[in-house]
């Protein structure tokens, strides 16, 4: 589904609404909660897991959480 009206004409990505941190998170919070994210996402972790839930959940890794987290590691570094 994509969404062309309002914020959403804009290339705005909220990097701590996607790690689930607050605005004022230090680097160890920030770490915490990817690396927390990541097990949950990472295919090891999705045994009983269709291939299509497998593969939605790769690239939500690799799409959103992962760039997410290099911003946020920079920037509190």
């Amino acid at each position: 589904m994509q969404v062309n009206r309002g914020l959403f004409k804009l290339d705005l990505v909220d990097h701590h609404a996607i790690l689930g941190v607050p605005l004022d998170a230090d680097a160890k919070q920030v770490r915490k909660r990817y690396l927390k994210i990541a097990r949950k996402l990472h295919p090891d972790s999705l045994r009983s897991a269709t291939e299509d839930q497998k593969q939605q959940a790769s690239e939500l890794l690799s799409k959103l959480v992962n760039p997410a987290y290099e911003v946020l590691s920079q920037e509190k570094a």
